[in-house]
């Protein structure tokens, strides 16, 4: 028999807040972290970004330094090893398939109205909105990312805590996240707002200033220390002192 898990409503001010602190109790660590963070997405553009043929390695690196981030925040020695690792494997794939699939239906959307008209004159301005328009659209970069906010807490935050859990030796069951995140959707869905603002303000900067690329990683670093911190918060609100399956 499934286990029932009793609804907890994340404190969304409170995660935001405790986190903000972690950088003033330790601004070296975070610096540290965030100058990690900044070294590898310059390397990222360095390299032709995913048209690298380093780039299966630079992600597996990438993707070991966050899990080193987790395993030094929650102070679980040592800090990287192999079977966490692999062990971290199955909650990941999952995120990445359902973004995958959700990203795969946005790009498809915008198609749809070519097989539903005959009418060859609308056929072809509507081609040429999706070649140039949709491109240079500020109003739909805009919405693409307010729509993700909407889908995040789906397809990114809640399964994230069963990411998390498993770097930390816990069961990393998606199962288990989303019980224990049950009826968090709007919470999520504010913590989400609350942490995409940053991220559109320096979109659209980039968007109508065209800024550097590497200001642009250099602005990424400590945002991606603190969002990493935000959902450490998360994880201990909903699992640290709690019974779990």
């Amino acid at each position: 028999m499934a286990k029932e898990f009793k609804i907890r409503n994340l404190p969304v001010i409170e995660i935001l807040d405790n986190s903000r602190k972690i950088f003033k109790i330790y601004p070296v660590s975070c610096a540290l972290f965030a100058l990690g963070h900044f070294l590898f997405l310059s390397l990222f553009e360095l390299m032709n970004r995913w048209e690298s043929p380093f780039f299966i390695i630079w992600l597996s690196a990438y993707y070991m330094f966050g899990i080193y981030f987790y395993r030094y925040y929650f102070r679980r020695k040592p800090y990287f090893t192999l079977s966490i690792t692999l062990k971290s494997l199955l909650p990941s794939t999952k995120i990445i398939f359902l973004t995958i699939v959700i990203v795969s239906f946005l790009l498809i959307l915008p198609y749809i109205p070519l097989f539903v008209t005959n009418n060859t004159v609308l056929l072809e301005k509507y081609l040429d909105f999706l070649d140039i328009g949709m491109q240079k659209s500020k109003l739909i970069d805009f919405a693409s990312n307010i729509f993700f906010v909407f889908i995040s807490p789906i397809i990114l935050y809640r399964p994230f805590m069963a990411w998390i859990a498993s770097l930390v030796g816990r069961k990393g069951s998606m199962r288990v996240a989303f019980g224990k995140t049950r009826g968090n959707y709007w919470n999520f869905f504010l913590l989400g707002l609350a942490m995409s603002f940053p991220f559109i303000i320096i979109g659209q900067l980039e968007f109508y200033y065209n800024l550097s690329n590497y200001l642009i990683w250099f602005l990424f670093g400590p945002l991606t220390v603190f969002y990493s911190i935000v959902f450490a918060k998360c994880y201990e609100f909903f699992y640290m002192g709690h019974e779990e399956e």
